[in-house]
């Protein structure tokens, strides 16, 4: 009952979609002239992050000489979640959109091999090894990403926030986290905790109520969420900085004229490059809230504990979403990102 009422639910919210559009100016083979009516769509309004949309829309209208207008709105204000923007996207109901790697990485395995724990050091890391895996892997795959795969971003970096204190491996035992990617639930399987996913609009409420013990999640989300209420500890388990794509339908994409779409390519890089400095700044103001609330940040961990979570991630998740992406997806791992990350033979 509860599938069907969730199916009911993204029906309904398709159609409300719809309904907007026939409202609005769909963007059609528009004449030069004509004004072009844009819906980006974000998971939320929180923080940093939701500025690098607020560039857009408004250099988007300054270069253009205000033919391209965006109304930026949620995937919650259509009742819809990340998991959903794929195939909305297909349906072309939606111009441009957030798409998060751990959200899609069931339908598009290989998208998440930017993410898996353990791989990466830091944001300028993460930042190559999304340029290079945008460029060669994902912008090729329109058919799964369900348009034209325009920019990255990054949220910033990923913590575990809990109830009690984690200084190791044997901390986590027992413990029911949330996560919000296959890859985090198996890597909090083979601590033995018991992996929880759930919308970070629910986190809240199950920690209040002690439904979950912590929760995987970014920086980002410690002032939105008052953290410090419900997790006052973090700690750094080695998941790596989350980032994600920018994508245009295809159909609003075709839809433009020339001209426009020249405008929006001469953007491309300056708009990854604001999603990038977004998610840095996210960081410094997620450490600041914390350290005013007086969270207690374990960061980096002890080389102990560092060393257990590395083994995991070399002999456990890597060859564990290897095999999930097949060997299409092995093979240019190897190839393209080993190196990069010092896995190379």
């Amino acid at each position: 009952m509860l599938s069907i009422g969730r199916t009911f639910c993204r029906l309904a919210a398709v159609a409300a979609l719809a309904a907007i559009a026939i409202a609005g100016t769909p963007p059609g083979v528009a004449r030069a002239e004509e004004t072009i009516n844009w819906k980006a769509v974000t998971l939320h309004r929180n923080g940093n992050s939701y500025n690098k949309w607020l560039w857009f829309q408004e250099e988007a209208a300054r270069r253009t000489d205000g033919r391209l207008q965006v109304e930026i709105v949620t995937f919650p204000e259509f009742g819809l979640t990340g998991t959903d923007v794929l195939r909305v996207m297909e349906s072309g109901l939606i111009s441009i959109a957030e798409v998060s790697t751990g959200y899609v990485s069931g339908d598009f395995p290989l998208i998440e091999a930017t993410d898996l724990p353990g791989m990466v050091s830091g944001l300028d890391q993460s930042r190559k090894i999304y340029d290079t895996w945008q460029e060669q892997i994902v912008a090729p795959r329109e058919d799964v990403m369900g348009g034209k795969v325009f920019a990255t971003f990054v949220w910033g970096s990923i913590y575990l926030m809990s109830k009690d204190p984690v200084t190791s491996v044997a901390d986590i035992a027992g413990k029911k986290i949330r996560v919000f990617a296959p890859a985090q639930a198996r890597f909090i399987e083979e601590m033995h905790g018991e992996p929880v996913s759930m919308p970070i609009s629910e986190v809240y409420s199950a920690l209040q109520r002690g439904v979950i013990d912590g929760m995987i999640t970014g920086l980002n989300q410690i002032k939105p969420m008052s953290a410090w209420e419900i997790t006052p500890n973090i700690t750094d388990i080695g998941i790596a900085p989350l980032g994600a794509y920018i994508v245009i339908s295809r159909k609003a994409w075709d839809d433009l004229p020339e001209d426009i779409q020249q405008v929006l390519l001469d953007m491309q890089d300056e708009f990854t490059t604001v999603g990038w400095e977004t998610g840095a700044a996210e960081d410094s103001d997620g450490m600041a809230t914390a350290a005013e609330h007086g969270m207690t940040v374990n960061a980096p961990v002890n080389e102990a504990f560092r060393e257990e979570l590395f083994t995991i991630s070399q002999d456990v998740i890597f060859p564990w979403w290897q095999e999930r992406a097949g060997a299409e997806g092995k093979a240019k791992f190897e190839e393209i990102l080993a190196p990069m990350v010092g896995m190379s033979d």
